[in-house]
């Protein structure tokens, strides 16, 4: 039975989420029931997604979301990736404000079969959830590219960028009693790295035609070179747990400690926890799955 996915994404930043929604679009297993768009200029990355789900010739849905984080700033503000928008067919309407009405509808349809993975800051899944209770138990899994839950990169950083981004929202999410949780964070996706001469070579499938071409803005904006496959490795995680290695536990977002500290994801590992986190990765048999996914997805 395929399963009933909802892409919850900041699409038009980073280049992951576009790889994201391709590898979704082309997996066999998956029926994307929709996507939602949610940061800075939300109708733009709703028009990027559009845009790739029309490169596969799909009619799947897409719903832009909220714009600013429940509480702090804005992180990122623009949609870099629509710069590119000209190239690709896409739709140019969108109904306003919809995302969070469209999982709600989408999990009392489908109660226990809806897996909805959230692969930005989390501001759609921290409202929905807030405004709706009843959906953590409709929900079949909520799965999150979020959170540095280890100190195995060596870099000093304490906070993920989707976290900081919206962390009154994370938390949200990480306090709702969901049936299954699962967060793929940082210390764990930057093991999954493709360098850009891979990416040149790699890339020229015609499914990811779109997404080699929406990589031009970010290779410009990025200082490393290569790509991180952050959320990519999220997707793929809902349909193979062996990518991976977990622990379970209970997460909490750090909401009141000073900067350095702030917006910080908790583990404390717990048999019974709540929460399960990936504490590491085999990028070689991840990479392996994913090009054979896309290689014959169109």
């Amino acid at each position: 039975m395929k399963k009933k996915i909802i892409l919850d994404t900041d699409i038009g930043s980073d280049i992951d989420d576009a790889i994201t929604l391709t590898y979704l679009l082309c997996h066999p297993d998956c029926e994307l029931l929709g996507v939602t768009t949610m940061t800075g200029e939300v109708v733009k990355r709703a028009m990027v997604a559009d845009s790739i789900i029309k490169h596969f010739g799909r009619d799947i849905p897409v719903y832009p979301g909220v714009s600013n984080p429940i509480l702090g700033p804005q992180r990122q503000p623009n949609c870099r990736q629509a710069e590119m928008l000209e190239r690709w067919p896409h739709a140019k309407e969108y109904r306003p404000n919809y995302a969070i009405e469209f999982i709600r509808e989408m999990v009392e349809k489908y109660p226990g079969e809806v897996t909805l993975l959230t692969v930005g800051p989390a501001t759609n899944a921290g409202l929905l959830l807030a405004t709706y209770p009843h959906v953590a138990e409709g929900l079949r899994e909520v799965v999150q590219m979020m959170g540095y839950f280890t100190n195995n990169l060596g870099t000093g950083i304490t906070s993920e960028w989707n976290c900081l981004c919206d962390p009154v929202a994370a938390a949200i999410v990480y306090q709702a009693k969901l049936r299954r949780h699962l967060s793929i964070g940082l210390d764990v996706t930057m093991k999954t790295v493709l360098p850009e001469d891979v990416v040149n070579r790699r890339f020229t499938v015609p499914a990811l035609r779109p997404v080699y071409e929406y990589s031009i803005p970010w290779f410009k904006f990025k200082v490393r070179q290569g790509m991180i496959f952050h959320d990519p490795l999220a997707a793929a995680c809902i349909f193979d747990d062996k990518f991976c290695t977990y622990k379970r536990g209970t997460v909490s977002v750090d909401l009141i400690s000073n900067d350095a500290e702030f917006a910080r994801t908790n583990f404390v590992e717990k048999v019974d926890g709540a929460h399960e986190i990936a504490i590491a990765v085999n990028a070689d048999r991840y990479f392996e799955h994913f090009f054979a996914i896309v290689d014959a997805g169109m």
